[in-house]
């Protein structure tokens, strides 16, 4: 699903203040990047230095980028920020789609859907679960999945890297998650 008038936005950590988006060197802020979009908007994800994202639209496709906006697999890296998933949901979002992002530290899940529809294709994603500082544990004082929703349909999970995450030895997961017409290959 996606909007006839879909648009393309380049957004970064932090962005020129006149930004429309329309290019890397004129991209939005990381901020404002979810009021600036719309339902089935492509948002381009240009470099290093990015903190959680919240989704809070339908249909949005976030694709990793280079610091000069070039589209490339593992570009564009995020860490999570304390208390926080990756990249994660509002409850009932639907239709996202997040292709290469390298997503690292996050201090929960690396990306978490709370809603139906939603994909994840050649991300890597390290570490979460295991923000600065985390130890292992019994207790769920650090405790995380690399790729985790809870009850939602239609989800696809494929081809990506997803590598030594949660802290909490007896619940953590790589992948975690519950609902029907679940797509889980080709990861590793």
């Amino acid at each position: 699903a996606g909007s006839l008038n879909a648009a393309t936005i380049y957004f970064k950590p932090t962005g020129t203040g006149s930004a429309n988006g329309t290019s890397a060197a004129n991209a939005v802020g990381q901020a404002s990047v979810m009021a600036t979009a719309s339902a089935g908007d492509l948002l381009i994800m240009c470099g290093t230095g990015f903190s959680s994202i919240l989704v809070t639209k339908n249909d949005i496709k976030i694709f990793s980028a280079d610091s000069s906006g070039t589209t490339n697999k593992w570009s564009a890296e995020l860490t999570g920020s304390s208390g926080q998933h990756g990249i994660y949901t509002s409850t009932g979002v639907t239709g996202l789609q997040v292709w290469g992002v390298h997503i690292l530290s996050s201090y929960i899940d690396g990306i978490k859907f709370n809603g139906h529809t939603n994909t994840v294709r050649s991300c890597w994603i390290e570490n979460a679960g295991r923000p600065v500082g985390w130890s292992t544990n019994s207790d769920g004082s650090f405790s995380g999945q690399g790729i985790g929703w809870h009850g939602y349909n239609e989800i696809v999970i494929e081809e990506n890297i997803i590598e030594d995450c949660g802290a909490y030895i007896t619940l953590d997961h790589l992948i975690y998650g519950m609902g029907t017409n679940v797509t889980i290959r080709g990861n590793v």
